[in-house]
């Protein structure tokens, strides 16, 4: 593994972050209406419920090239199903509210595969995974807070090619 490892696997952490349609509406719509305290809650609220399905990989362990290999592939695996899932989007509840932020968070964890870059994070180590989630967190509130100017960006393109980058930078 190279240097640009860190430095990927934290792109892909901000630019997921920075992403409006995964928490951003949701803390940007509370705090227009006055409730602040749902505003502050729902950007951590959104990472360790995207991110939760990662602790399954801390019982894993890398031993060999192979593991790596195979990790590299999950990710590339990742990227191709963010492109082809970035147009679909799960009509639920119009009423925003955090129940309705829960079930949004988990369904499109699990529909965009957020849960294999956190897992990767943490089968490095934990030294890559605190940060990659400590930078989602911050990165989503700064995206709650630009949330309507940063709506016409299209971030799972660039967030895909910043995973099959940490998925190279693996191989390297």
């Amino acid at each position: 593994m190279l240097l640009l490892t860190p430095i990927a696997i934290l792109s892909v952490s901000v630019l997921d972050g920075l992403n409006p349609f995964k928490g951003g509406f949701f803390s940007l719509y509370f705090r227009r209406t006055g409730q602040k305290w749902a505003s502050l809650a729902c950007p951590p609220m959104y990472t360790l419920l995207a991110y939760s399905f990662s602790f399954v990989f801390m019982s894993l362990k890398l031993s060999s090239w192979n593991s790596y290999w195979g990790i590299s592939m999950v990710l590339l695996l990742c990227a191709i199903t963010r492109i082809v899932n970035y147009r679909y989007h799960v009509n639920l509840d119009v009423r925003v509210s955090m129940t309705s932020m829960v079930r949004r968070s988990l369904l499109y964890s699990i529909m965009d595969l957020d849960f294999l870059i956190g897992g990767v994070a943490l089968l490095l180590g934990v030294r890559y995974f605190l940060p990659f989630l400590i930078t989602n967190v911050l990165s989503r509130y700064l995206g709650s807070l630009l949330a309507h100017r940063l709506f016409r960006t299209n971030f799972e393109i660039l967030t895909s090619i910043s995973i099959a980058l940490v998925a190279l930078s693996i191989l390297a």
